[in-house]
C-alpha cells in the first residue's frame, strides 16, 4: 500500500485524480479564457425610421465595435441596428503554467472527456441584453464561425441586461455532442494550439438605446485527461 501511494502522490498535482484498473484520470480546469466587448458610451436611442430598404437607414449613428462591425438594417419596415461580433482567443496548454505535469511527461494520452465548459461575467454594464452567445473551437486557422472545421460547441444564454456573475459562482455552458468531441480531440493534442471563439449577433429595434457599455465574459473548460497506470 505504501508503495502505491508513493506512485500516486505525483500525479495529484493540477487536478483530481481518479482510478480504474488500467488508466488514471486526471481533470484539469483550463486557464479562464476572457472575452471583453466594449461598446462605448451611451448615444441615444435607436431612431424610429420607417424603412422600404437598408438605404433608407443609413442615417442611424452606429457603435463603434472592436472585434466585429454594426450595420443599419431595414426590419420589418423599420431601421435597426444589427452588430456581429467575433472574439477570438488562442489556448496552448503545454504553456499554461497549472497544466498537470503528470500529463505532460506522460508517453501516451489514452483520451480526453470534456467534463463541463463554465462561463461568468463579473462586468456587465452593457444597454441590452445579450443574445445568446455561440462558442466555437478549432485550429488556430479558424478565426471566424464560418471558416472550415469551425464546431459549435455550445451555447452561452441570455445575459440580462445589468446581470454579472462570480468566478466562485460559475455557470454551465450546454454543450454539443460534436463540440465536446472536437474539444476533446484538440485537448488530446495539448502541444498543440487551437482557437475558442465567441460569437454573438446583436440585433437593437427602433426606441431602444444604441449598444453601449461593456461585458466581460470568462469561458473555462473543465476536462479529464486520461492516461496509462503505471
Amino acid at each position: 500500500m505504501r508503495k502505491t501511494l508513493r506512485l500516486l502522490a505525483p500525479l495529484l498535482v493540477g487536478g483530481c485524480l481518479m482510478l480504474d484498473s488500467s488508466a488514471i484520470s486526471i481533470e484539469y480546469a483550463l486557464q479562464p479564457q476572457h472575452f471583453p466587448q466594449d461598446f462605448g458610451a451611451l448615444m441615444g436611442t435607436v431612431k424610429d425610421i420607417p424603412c422600404a430598404s437598408d438605404a433608407v437607414c443609413a442615417v442611424i449613428p452606429l457603435p463603434a465595435v472592436a472585434n466585429g462591425k454594426a450595420q443599419a438594417k431595414c426590419d420589418a419596415g423599420k431601421c435597426a441596428i444589427h452588430a456581429d461580433v467575433t472574439i477570438v482567443q488562442t489556448i496552448d496548454l503545454s504553456k499554461e503554467q497549472s497544466f498537470p505535469s503528470s500529463v505532460a511527461n506522460s508517453s501516451v494520452v489514452n483520451a480526453v472527456v470534456v467534463n463541463a465548459v463554465r462561463f461568468w461575467a463579473p462586468t456587465n454594464t452593457l444597454s441590452f441584453d445579450t443574445p445568446p452567445i455561440d462558442l466555437f473551437v478549432g485550429s488556430t486557422a479558424v478565426n471566424a464561425d464560418t471558416d472550415p472545421g469551425a464546431q459549435r460547441m455550445g451555447t452561452v444564454p441570455v445575459i440580462p441586461q445589468g446581470q454579472t456573475t462570480a468566478q466562485a459562482s460559475p455557470k454551465n455552458v450546454t454543450l454539443t455532442e460534436a463540440g465536446k468531441g472536437a474539444l476533446a480531440t484538440f485537448a488530446k493534442s495539448f502541444r498543440t494550439p487551437f482557437h475558442v471563439l465567441a460569437v454573438a449577433h446583436v440585433v437593437v429595434a427602433a426606441g431602444q438605446p444604441v449598444p453601449a457599455g461593456k461585458i466581460d465574459l470568462y469561458v473555462q473548460p473543465v476536462v479529464a485527461f486520461k492516461i496509462p497506470l503505471k
